[in-house]
């Protein structure tokens, strides 16, 4: 029966962590929605005023909080607009796609990259091993990081670089004529060599001059394994106690079946499996304390003038007894 109830308790739980993680989805997809709708109407007022960069923005941003076409397809006609047409460029290429079976946005993405071939460099930017932003003459070409980028440029020279997180790399040169098509790639650049704070490791210096002889542990002191130790006996031999206990409540029951014998022995065998958890729990912070404890004997000198600990377990069928006791 117990095993039945904590079956059912975790399903519950488990049930009710579904349906509130599918709620908080739902949530912040009504969230996205609503806030790529402001976004849209916002963009189609800046076009109407002739403010055709930040009505690129804006159909950005809500093609960000949703994608669809139409916010796409807005955001590439107010970059022909403003005379972007190396940002119009790229979100043709990405209308062909993310769109390639809808005819409206395959028009209008083929037409603008016939144009900016007439007109513009293409570029395809790798990222090794990782995912990168592109830096082109000093400024954010693709904020975005990703691990392949296109950028169409104005024919000439122009310095690109990648930023890998806070490293950025050297600038490789960029160069062509209109209609050419190229590749770059970059390699991310090792990270950076941790600063050295002189005046700290002075001072650490000399303390370590200073401390010489005293003989300092790196490690936690046997003792701490001894408590643990102590504690897990004491624990160990009351709960052996405690499980004999329960099984004398248990023939007692057998021969008289009363409801206070059987209270009673449930009582006890909860008091059981408490013990027996606890047993447990500091078994193993034993152990781990085990792993971190300086056995090289540089804690002896300070073990002479250390009180000393030993232990008592005994155990009878009707009683336990544990017994702590220091040497000094």
């Amino acid at each position: 029966m117990t095993t039945f109830r904590t079956r059912v308790a975790l399903g519950s739980v488990a049930l009710a962590g579904l349906l509130a993680a599918s709620f908080v989805a739902r949530t912040a997809r009504a969230d996205d929605v609503s806030g790529a709708a402001n976004a849209f109407s916002r963009a189609q007022k800046a076009e109407l005023s002739g403010d055709y960069a930040d009505a690129a923005e804006l159909y950005e941003l809500a093609d960000g909080l949703a994608p669809a076409p139409e916010a796409l397809r807005s955001a590439l006609r107010a970059r022909v607009s403003a005379g972007q047409l190396e940002l119009a460029a790229v979100h043709a290429e990405e209308l062909q796609q993310r769109y390639a079976s809808d005819a409206k946005s395959m028009d209008l993405a083929t037409s603008t990259l016939d144009e900016a071939a007439k007109k513009l460099m293409r570029f395809e930017i790798d990222c090794k091993p990782t995912v990168c932003t592109i830096l082109v003459d000093g400024a954010a070409a693709d904020a975005d990081a990703k691990e392949t980028h296109i950028v169409y440029l104005a024919p000439g020279k122009h310095d690109v670089a990648a930023g890998f997180g806070k490293t950025r790399t050297e600038s490789q040169s960029a160069e062509g004529a209109a209609g050419y098509r190229g590749t770059l790639s970059f390699d991310a650049p090792p990270e950076p060599a941790p600063s050295v704070d002189l005046a700290a490791t002075g001072s650490a210096l000399g303390s370590v001059e200073g401390d010489q002889g005293v003989g300092r542990a790196k490690g936690l002191s046997p003792w701490f394994f001894a408590g643990g130790a102590v504690a897990t006996v004491g624990l160990g031999a009351v709960t052996l106690w405690s499980g004999l206990d329960v099984l004398s409540a248990h023939n007692a029951y057998e021969k008289n079946q009363t409801t206070q014998g059987y209270n009673d022995g449930k009582s006890k065998e909860t008091r059981t499996n408490v013990l027996i958890g606890a047993t447990a729990v500091v078994g193993v912070a034993t152990g781990v304390i085990a792993f971190f404890t300086d056995w090289g004997g540089k804690h002896d000198a300070a073990a002479a003038a250390s009180p000393g600990i030993h232990a008592t377990a005994g155990v009878t069928r009707n009683s336990a007894a544990f017994i702590v006791g220091g040497v000094y």
